[in-house]
């Protein structure tokens, strides 16, 4: 059943404890406190990862998401973490990490029971992934004997608590980035998110900042954008990625709190051509205002200037 592969939350009362079921894989609540903070908007993708990072920890193995820049691998890591009240560690890898410093983070997430989630890790040095994955190795084989300590690489005797987890996201084919080593790969379940699906994420955003009218302004959201990507001219610093459009959707929410009387269309509009013009080329701008005026027809703008001295 499709119900099955979300989160359900029990709550078992004789044992005092928040129960969360993915599939047939079931988790403790770990009640760490994260405070009030933002949750992903839940999609089909997201929904898959979940599935998939619930599998891998089942198996006592790490996760590892893999797909281009703006796809939502750390942010969907992060949010699981949040659905099961855990704390996530986020480490961006670098060439210049050295085992010994990769040692001691794993030694002291094995410790704490939380998650680590390793941020571009095919970015460090193959010698020192070669031997990264050495000490993965011994810290998972501990997790899955369910052991209460090991001993490490480097001979500390060191406790586990067995509710951590492993997570690496990966960029491939960019420059400067290692295929991962064998003995690596075998230690952990790849995810693919490849496309994130922006057009239901526009939807429920739009919808969370107070937008009535949000299935019909997040195709056109999400219209714009794509033809924008399509038709404007390769720029470097050109970015119609996710990232982007959570930025415009939250000054979207902030622009309309603070202009009750304007309409939803303008609103969008105005925020979507003054967030996006001031970055464009010259020879693009026609065709970005014609786009927008296209896709509201009938609307005109006040141009702002600067007030004169």
């Amino acid at each position: 059943a499709v119900v099955s592969t979300q989160s359900r939350f029990y709550f078992d009362e004789d044992n005092d404890v928040c129960q969360i079921s993915i599939t047939n894989v079931d988790f403790s609540y770990q009640n760490e406190f994260l405070g009030c903070t933002d949750r992903l908007v839940i999609t089909p993708l997201t929904d898959r990862c979940y599935i998939s990072i619930a599998q891998a920890l089942h198996m006592s193995l790490g996760a590892a998401p893999a797909g281009p820049a703006g796809t939502g691998k750390t942010e969907s890591t992060k949010d699981m973490g949040r659905c099961l009240g855990k704390f996530v560690v986020v480490f961006n890898c670098s060439d210049q990490m050295d085992f010994r410093g990769l040692g001691r983070i794993y030694k002291g997430l094995a410790q704490s029971g939380c998650w680590g989630c390793f941020d571009e890790f095919n970015r460090i040095e193959l010698p020192v992934l070669s031997v990264a994955a050495q000490q993965i190795a011994i810290v998972l084989q501990c997790k899955k004997e369910r052991k209460k300590e090991f001993i490490f690489t480097d001979g500390d005797n060191v406790s586990m608590d067995p509710e951590f987890g492993l997570f690496l996201t990966m960029n491939p084919g960019y420059a400067g980035r290692q295929e991962l080593p064998e003995n690596l790969k075998i230690n952990f379940r790849t995810v693919a998110m490849m496309v994130p699906d922006r057009e239901i994420i526009m939807r429920v955003k739009l919808a969370s900042v107070g937008f009535v009218t949000n299935i019909v302004l997040a195709g056109k959201f999400f219209t714009l954008y794509k033809l924008c990507e399509e038709q404007l001219s390769k720029q470097v610093h050109y970015d119609f990625g996710l990232r982007n459009i959570l930025s415009v959707l939250r000054t979207m929410g902030a622009f309309k709190r603070a202009n009750k009387d304007m309409t939803e269309e303008a609103i969008m509009m105005k925020v979507m051509r003054d967030m996006n013009l001031s970055k464009l080329v010259d020879e693009d701008e026609p065709l970005f205002l014609s786009l927008i005026d296209d896709l509201f027809p009938g609307l005109t703008l006040p141009t702002v200037g600067y007030p004169r001295p």
